[in-house]
């Protein structure tokens, strides 16, 4: 934003974004400001390569009881060594994500899964 306050970035037409373009707008955050006048934004905004991948609820659920719940959570806990980590000798169901190590990665997969039932 180029101005004395905020603005927020929204998603703009029929189709959000191609190969090439990202379709936002950007509005002020009061309908009367006098700074609408200024003719610059500035918006901050990340792209993946592939769609996010999140584990369906059976992903997370280490002891087969058809439930991600705190039991499994001990189990994947043990095994948490953090990034870059070779996995340890019987935790490969630990890494959710398929990177060889056991980290917040994996954790946030995890609790995508997680119901607590």
């Amino acid at each position: 934003m180029i101005g004395a306050d905020g603005s927020w970035a929204q998603a703009y037409g029929p189709t959000l974004a191609t190969t090439t373009t990202l379709n936002l707008s950007l509005d002020e955050d009061q309908l009367g400001d006098t700074e609408r006048r200024h003719t610059g934004e500035r918006v901050a905004y990340a792209v993946f390569e592939a769609p996010l991948a999140y584990p369906s609820v059976g992903d997370g659920d280490f002891d087969s009881d058809g439930d991600v719940d705190l039991d499994d959570y001990v189990s994947w806990e043990t095994c948490l060594a953090g990034p870059g980590v070779p996995e340890y000798e019987g935790c490969q169901h630990g890494d959710l994500d398929g990177d060889d190590d056991i980290d917040l990665a994996d954790f946030a997969l995890f609790q995508v899964g997680f119901t607590g039932a």
